[in-house]
C-alpha cells in the first residue's frame, strides 16, 4: 500500500526531451551486414531538413544491459522494403552528447548492395569479453560501465 502513496506527479509526468549538444563519428569506412527486423520493429520516419531536403529513414534497436544502441537506416527510399532481410552496407559508428553531460552510441547505416563486406558488426551486452580485447577487433563501449560494447572485427 504505501508503494502506491509514494506516487506523485512528477514520476508520472513524460520525460522531457533533452537537447542534442554534439555528436562526432568516432569510427567510418567499413561494410558490413546486418539483419534488418521485421516492420513491428522499426520506426519509420519522414523529415525535412534544415534545406528543404527530404529525410526518410527507419530506425530500430539492438538491445544492451540497461539500454539501448539505435541503428539508423539512412538513404533508403523505402525503409520498410528492408525489414526482416540481410542487408550490406556502410556503417559509421557515432557518439552523441546530451545536455547534461550524458553520452550514447549508434550506428549510421546506408544500404550499399553488391559492395563488398570488410567487417563484421557485434553488439555485446553487458561487460565485455576478453576475447574481443585484441588487435583483431575495435570496441566501442558504452559510456555507461557494463552496459555493452559495439564490436567491429575485420575480414581477412
Amino acid at each position: 500500500m504505501q508503494a502506491t502513496q509514494r506516487v506523485t506527479a512528477d514520476s508520472t509526468a513524460p520525460r522531457a526531451a533533452r537537447k542534442v549538444v554534439g555528436r562526432k563519428c568516432i569510427w567510418q569506412g567499413g561494410v558490413v551486414t546486418l539483419t534488418i527486423p521485421a516492420a513491428r520493429f522499426l520506426a519509420h520516419h519522414a523529415l525535412k531538413g534544415e534545406g528543404g531536403e527530404s529525410l526518410n529513414y527507419a530506425q530500430y534497436g539492438m538491445a544492451l544491459r540497461g539500454g539501448v544502441i539505435n541503428v539508423f537506416l539512412h538513404d533508403i527510399v523505402d525503409p520498410m522494403a528492408y525489414a526482416g532481410k540481410k542487408v550490406a552496407g556502410a556503417i559509421e559508428i557515432w557518439e552523441k552528447t546530451m545536455e547534461g553531460g550524458a553520452r550514447y552510441l549508434y550506428i549510421d547505416f546506408r544500404p550499399a548492395e553488391g559492395s563488398a563486406i570488410t567487417h563484421k558488426v557485434t553488439v555485446v551486452q553487458g561487460l565485455c569479453p576478453d576475447r574481443y580485447k585484441s588487435e583483431n577487433f575495435v570496441v566501442f563501449e558504452t559510456p555507461i560501465f557494463g552496459q555493452g560494447a559495439i564490436v567491429l572485427s575485420a575480414l581477412f
